[in-house]
């Protein structure tokens, strides 16, 4: 099953219905905001992206959870328990829009992008991380099983034979090496002082 890039993934995913969305939209927000509030910015954007660690994305990602409405939520149950919302609560609930635009054009100091095309270049980029093809649990565990009966096929590298005299040796060797350096760096330590 391919995925078309599907303008309603909700139709295929019943518990998304812009939950994730909103998270991602937030994020994306929280993320442009650090950055023109960063004053590295106005030097390199690109510095300004390095500068953002792992905890910066994981506080932003709990900043953005918490600012999902209970009611977003209960709406997201609707496809898989019709009954759990009541058709007024319903009408009550909005998406919430993030104005993203104003935020991007403070970037760009040219072309300047209204909130639509905003949306639209924040949907490309999900689209161009999604994957072409989403599976089912049984296709992925023929796929795994699949590729671990192709590993029968590999033979065994014959491993090369030492004899104990040629490892003991290889050893003495090791140690001598090892005690050469040593020396040299205990003289070298001791002309320094």
């Amino acid at each position: 099953m391919e995925n078309d890039a599907n303008p309603h993934p909700a139709l295929i995913q019943p518990m998304d219905q812009n939950v994730i969305q909103n998270i991602k939209l937030s994020h994306l927000k929280l993320l442009l905001t650090n950055i023109l509030n960063d004053p590295v910015h106005n030097e390199n954007l690109v510095k300004a992206l390095k500068n953002v660690n792992l905890k910066d994305v994981v506080f932003n990602l709990a900043n953005c959870w918490a600012a999902v409405s209970t009611l977003l939520i209960n709406k997201s149950w609707k496809n898989l328990l019709p009954n759990f919302i009541d058709s007024e609560v319903e009408e009550n609930v909005q998406t919430e829009g993030i104005q993203l635009a104003s935020l991007i054009n403070q970037l760009q100091n040219a072309n300047p992008m209204s909130n639509t095309e905003t949306l639209q270049w924040a949907a490309k980029a999900d689209d161009s991380l999604a994957r072409n093809e989403i599976l089912t649990d049984d296709e992925i565990i023929r796929t795994v099983t699949a590729e671990d009966d192709d590993d029968g096929d590999v033979t065994p590298v014959n491993p090369i034979k030492i004899s104990l005299s040629e490892a003991v040796a290889a050893l003495n060797t090791s140690l001598h090496w090892v005690k050469s350096k040593i020396l040299k760096h205990t003289k070298l330590c001791s002309s320094d002082v």
